[in-house]
């Protein structure tokens, strides 16, 4: 018995020597490990032949399937976001273009003025 536990415990450490963890995860790269109290399942994605469905996969099929939902949620928020801001940028514009004609109109009735303006100091004073 004591010898199967020392095999065991000799295996396990070199497993860990032999096994590049990815940052932050237990991982392994290349593998993933599942166990089930002294039973384990080891799934090799290099040796693997088939989909394994299992609690787990289902809980990862789960997540992927709502991070693809928030994913459309989020890109249907941004599209929205895109239609309200070209339709203020066409405001802004035609805003842009009223108050350019009446600068426009302003610069005109301004001119008008200063030409008034000139032609009564060119007139001489008359008397009352």
């Amino acid at each position: 018995m004591d010898t199967k536990n020392a095999e065991d415990n000799t295996r396990r450490e070199e497993e860990k020597r032999n096994v590049l963890p990815l940052a932050g995860r237990n991982e392994a790269i290349g593998g993933e490990s599942t166990s089930a109290g002294n039973q384990q399942k080891r799934i090799y994605r290099a040796d693997s032949t088939g989909r394994e469905f299992d609690a787990q996969t289902s809980i990862t099929g789960g997540i992927l399937s709502q991070l693809i939902n928030d994913y459309y949620d989020q890109l249907a928020e941004k599209t929205n976001q895109i239609h309200k801001i070209e339709e203020e940028r066409q405001r802004l514009e035609a805003e842009k273009e009223r108050i350019k004609a009446d600068r426009e109109k302003l610069q005109s009735k301004i001119q008008e003025f200063t030409t008034l303006q000139q032609e009564l100091k060119k007139q001489p004073d008359q008397p009352e």
